[in-house]
């Protein structure tokens, strides 16, 4: 959705941005992934579908190699 602009699951042109950053607080968990106490998170912008409602979830390039440092060689 966030390449084409239209739903992937039913094809409608309704798709919203929902950035990383648009969250009620600390405690909205799927505004964003934790890395930890001491690390802080990082945001996840969403694209929902305003016909079906499926979700496509986008991390912004800068954030990828966080998760790397933080999960990727933790497993």
């Amino acid at each position: 959705m966030k390449r084409t602009g239209t739903c992937d699951k039913c094809g409608h042109s309704d798709v919203i941005h929902v950035p990383g950053d648009a969250h009620s607080g600390l405690t909205d968990a799927s505004a964003n992934i934790s890395l930890g106490k001491m690390h802080g998170h990082v945001a996840v912008d969403r694209y929902v579908c305003g016909n079906c409602g499926f979700i496509e979830a986008w991390l912004q390039p800068g954030e990828i190699e966080k998760l790397r440092v933080r999960y990727q060689n933790n497993a």
